[in-house]
């Protein structure tokens, strides 16, 4: 008897399941190998970026944004100013929407 149908005696498995563990075997063992291989004969990775500097600009960009922001409108009542202009478009645009698709009340 060959191998692999002792194997599948042993184990109860079906050709294909066979097939299935063989195959997953395999990759797992040369997965292993690829990664026993970069770490024993490849040269360290390089170091990784240091984004300290990159952090910096985009920290000082922000508080820029957000001093402009704050001078134009306020820093209290910005917010709430933008929300009442959005609420008025808002309903604006529902009461026109009513009108052109005959739901008008």
């Amino acid at each position: 008897m060959p191998l692999y149908s002792k194997f599948n005696q042993f184990f109860g498995f079906t050709p294909t399941e066979s097939k299935v563990v063989f195959f997953l075997l395999i990759t797992f063992l040369v997965g292993g190998a690829v990664k026993l291989s970069r770490m024993y004969f490849l040269p360290d990775p390089p170091a990784r970026f240091d984004y300290t500097e990159a952090e910096e600009a985009f920290t000082a960009r922000s508080r820029a944004i957000d001093s402009l922001e704050s001078g134009r409108l306020g820093q209290q009542t910005g917010y709430i100013e933008n929300q009442r202009r959005f609420d008025g478009l808002h309903y604006f645009w529902t009461l026109v929407l009513r009108v052109l698709l005959g739901k008008a009340e």
